[in-house]
C-alpha cells in the first residue's frame, strides 16, 4: 500500500511539471482565505436564520440565529461564511455552528495576516 501510495505521488509530481508555470504576478491576483473567526456552539440550542449558504458574505453584526433565551446570535466581524450548521432539537450539537474566512496577505516581511473581506458590490 505504502509503494503504491508513493508511486501515485510521484506521478502526480510528474504531471504537474509539465502543466504551464504560473507567473507570480498572475499569483499576487488570486485570492486567498483562512479562518478570520470559528463560532464554538453555545450551551443553549441555537437555532439559525432560514437560508444561511457557504460562502455567503456576512457584515458584522448581522443577526445569524437567535438562542433559546431569544438572545440573538451575531457576527462579530466581516467575513464569509461556510459551514453553518442547521442542528435540530435533540440532535448532538456539533463543536461549532459556523465560520468565517477572511482575506489572507503576506506582508514584505513574509508575515501572514487574515483581514475581513471586501463586501460585494
Amino acid at each position: 500500500v505504502g509503494v503504491e501510495a508513493v508511486m501515485r505521488a510521484i506521478s502526480t509530481v510528474e504531471a504537474a511539471r509539465s502543466e504551464p508555470a504560473v507567473s507570480s504576478s498572475a499569483m499576487r491576483h488570486q485570492d486567498l482565505f483562512s479562518w478570520m473567526h470559528v463560532e464554538l456552539y453555545p450551551d443553549e440550542h441555537i437555532t439559525l436564520v432560514p437560508a444561511l449558504g457557504n460562502f455567503d458574505f456576512i457584515a458584522k453584526g448581522r443577526v445569524l440565529g437567535h438562542g433559546e433565551n431569544g438572545r440573538a446570535l451575531t457576527s462579530p466581524v466581516d467575513g464569509i461564511l461556510i459551514f453553518p450548521k442547521y442542528v435540530s432539537r435533540g440532535d448532538p450539537t456539533p463543536p461549532e455552528i459556523y465560520r468565517l474566512l477572511g482575506r489572507f496577505t503576506v506582508d514584505e516581511r513574509g508575515i501572514g495576516s487574515v483581514h475581513p473581506p471586501e463586501p460585494p458590490v
